[in-house]
């Protein structure tokens, strides 16, 4: 039952979580209230919805990939496109395009530099003529 009630715990914390990054998307501007929203729920739903054999870490690996996402909207390079996350124990991997070798590199940067990230698998394309 204590684990029942930790389960409890952490969701809501995440859910805590996930509502404070919403707000700060949504002040500083960087994507629309609607698909930060949309983001959030899917976020919230793939945390809710699996259950991790290794303790629970489907929640954090949740955090996780919120806060890289939120860090990765935050840099004015990233606004013009489209990365997508995935977290597995801290282990993110970086998936999507960049227009130049420096911002594919930056991605990573940015991600690694996420509290809580163990290691970045770097699988973003550059665009032809890049």
């Amino acid at each position: 039952m204590a684990s029942h009630e930790t389960w409890h715990c952490r969701h809501a914390q995440l859910i805590a979580l996930v509502a404070a990054f919403a707000l700060g998307l949504g002040a500083c501007g960087q994507t629309s209230t609607e698909t930060a929203g949309r983001n959030i729920d899917n976020d919230v739903a793939d945390a809710s919805s699996t259950k991790s054999t290794s303790g629970g870490t489907t929640i954090e690996d949740a955090a996780l990939r919120l806060k890289v996402r939120s860090a990765l909207a935050a840099e004015p390079e990233f606004k013009a496109t489209t990365i997508d996350v995935d977290v597995s124990d801290g282990a993110v991997k970086l998936y999507g395009t960049a227009h130049t070798p420096a911002h594919r590199e930056k991605a990573a940067q940015v991600a690694l530099n996420v509290e809580g990230v163990r290691s970045v698998a770097n699988h973003v394309i550059l665009l032809k003529g890049s």
